[in-house]
């Protein structure tokens, strides 16, 4: 059926999408598929979209609480976080110069805010601050969900497209797999902050109405008050905004009076930090999620920001998105993925998700759905009558809808599995022997057999002992020159490979890497997330290294139990 002159005019009306300007939206091209009605027509009632955003909300919180409920400790990293906390406590709740984590000779340059409330909500709860460092991500972690789904119905007028969006932002394990970890009370704050911040932006731009600017510049300032990293992936997000919305006089000055509020809340840190250590711990901080604009594109082309282990449904979903988008000139949303690729590659498939999810939805329901649909009924509009959700009472689109739900659970239990551990009782044990039974200058070397970023072990040991551990990376993205970090990776990693080697590894990587003396070796069993999954058939990742250790002369077994051996290093 062809569209007539008012069948057209009905179209350009119902336009799904507000993003870009409104006024110079171009008309929508007639329908590509062969038969039916205008997509328009398939909508849902205010009540249907109410119970399926109710549905991802209750799924996303459970994805995002059963990691969290299913330990008793903090999800895999958080230890620098809590030692700044501790140590915020401990200076008065002013800014220290420096975290005593790891020796004390990181500056205290994070962005505090999640500090802060952690601090105080332990101090005005029965909670302990381990227990705030699980529950506090968690909270925040659902609570991105609900600032997505406020800021997907601005963008995007459909009803079914936002709730098919908010289902994808409620699976996708990259939309919360950084934030229900212990290091999820700065990522938490910092991305909550910055989805509020860009719904304030796009109202702003498209409204033209000036009030919405100080909401705009509180917001921007709490994300980089939160998390330096989210502050600036929002300021490049408001800038997209601006250039394809805001390209009138509102937008421009509320931006920049934008700007002037969101530096006016951040500058009590900043300030600290710029007068202590002037700019250099910032300068190494940017240095570490930077790639070549040519891995961004390959990045952006393979989907990076989905991330799916098996059929990757979501990443071709959201390439559709992205034709689909492309082919009606709204060119945003597939912009602000390019974007993250190349402003924030490091946490692309994080800032990523909001947009994915949304390609996601528009995929879902502009192409696959009316598929589905036609391939069993013939016309839309006796399936979904106007006013109405009758959609679900189609097996076959139902059984599709289905399958794919279910491919997301199975895919989110899957990439979760990676780094959503949480460390065990006995190795808390053996990290508490040291910390009673070790001098207080004592310098650790941790062997795990642990890629870097699932070793919670090796992030957590400084925190509960008090103790140095060499190769511990975290806290060196804050240290200059700026490849202090990308060097302490590889060092980290040249490490854990000793755990199928002998003593003799342990020697030479302490010359390699200029690493100084070391007294005690920690040798765990269970690694996490083994190293090129080398890891011995009953998953003891670092057997031959412990066997060498316990027959070399110059090493003592000083503590052992079913997870860990410390080895004390005799002096000459």
């Amino acid at each position: 059926m062809r569209f007539t002159s008012a069948s057209r005019a009905t179209a350009r009306r119902r336009q799904f999408y507000v993003v870009g300007s409104p006024a110079r939206t171009a008309p929508q091209p007639e329908s590509p598929l062969p038969a039916g009605e205008p997509l328009a027509r398939i909508r849902l009632s205010r009540t249907a979209y109410a119970w399926l955003v109710a549905a991802a909300l209750v799924l996303g919180a459970a994805a995002r609480a059963g990691w969290v409920l299913a330990a008793d400790f903090p999800v895999n990293d958080g230890g620098l976080f809590y030692a700044m906390t501790r140590d915020l406590q401990d200076n008065g709740y002013r800014l220290p110069a420096f975290t005593s984590y790891n020796g004390g000779h990181v500056p205290f340059a994070y962005a505090p805010l999640g500090f802060y409330a952690a601090a105080l909500l332990e101090a005005a709860t029965p909670m302990s601050m381990l227990t705030v460092f699980r529950v506090l991500p968690l909270v925040l972690a659902i609570g991105t969900l609900g600032a997505f789904i406020v800021l997907a119905r601005s963008l995007v007028r459909d009803r079914l497209t936002v709730a098919v969006a908010a289902f994808g932002f409620a699976l996708l394990p990259q939309s919360y797999e950084w934030l229900v970890m212990g290091g999820g009370l700065t990522r938490g704050f910092g991305l909550l902050f910055s989805l509020l911040a860009v719904h304030q932006a796009h109202a702003l731009y498209t409204t033209r109405r000036l009030w919405h600017v100080p909401a705009l510049g509180l917001l921007a300032g709490l994300a980089l008050a939160s998390h330096i990293e989210m502050g600036w992936w929002t300021a490049c997000s408001v800038g997209l905004f601006l250039l394809f919305e805001g390209r009138h006089r509102a937008g421009l000055f509320g931006s920049l009076a934008a700007a002037a509020i969101a530096l006016a809340v951040a500058a009590p840190w900043l300030v600290s930090v710029l007068v202590e250590h002037g700019t250099a711990p910032f300068v190494a901080s940017l240095h570490t999620g930077v790639v070549s604009p040519l891995v961004a594109l390959i990045l952006f082309s393979s989907f990076y920001s989905a991330r799916e282990p098996f059929l990757p449904i979501f990443a071709s979903l959201a390439m559709l998105g992205v034709a689909v988008s492309i082919v009606r000139r709204q060119y945003l949303l597939p912009a602000w993925v390019l974007l993250a690729s190349l402003v924030d590659t490091r946490s692309a498939p994080r800032v990523g998700a909001p947009a994915v999810s949304l390609l996601v939805g528009i995929a879902f329901v502009e192409v696959l759905l009316p598929l589905f649909l036609r391939a069993t009924a013939g016309r839309v509009e006796a399936l979904a009558p106007r006013g109405r959700f009758a959609l679900p009472h189609h097996s076959f689109a139902l059984g599709a809808s289905l399958v794919l739900l279910a491919y997301a659970a199975v895919t989110n239990l899957a990439v979760g599995t990676v780094a959503l551990g949480a460390m065990p009782q006995a190795e808390r044990d053996a990290m508490a022997w040291a910390a009673a039974h070790t001098p207080a200058g004592s310098r650790f070397v941790l062997v795990t057999g642990s890629t870097w970023g699932a070793d919670y072990d090796s992030e957590w040991f400084p925190a509960l002992t008090g103790r140095v551990s060499i190769a511990t990376v975290q806290g060196a993205e804050w240290l200059s020159p700026p490849p202090a970090f990308s060097e302490r990776i590889d060092s980290y990693q040249e490490l854990q490979r000793c755990g199928r080697d002998t003593a003799g590894c342990l020697d030479a990587w302490a010359s390699a890497n200029d690493a100084g003396r070391f007294d005690y070796v920690f040798v765990g069993r269970d690694s996490p997330n083994p190293l090129g999954g080398d890891a011995n058939a009953d998953g003891d990742c670092c057997g031959p290294l412990r066997t060498s250790l316990s027959r070399d002369p110059r090493y003592r077994l000083v503590f052992a139990n079913g997870a860990v051996s410390i080895f004390a290093r005799e002096t000459d």
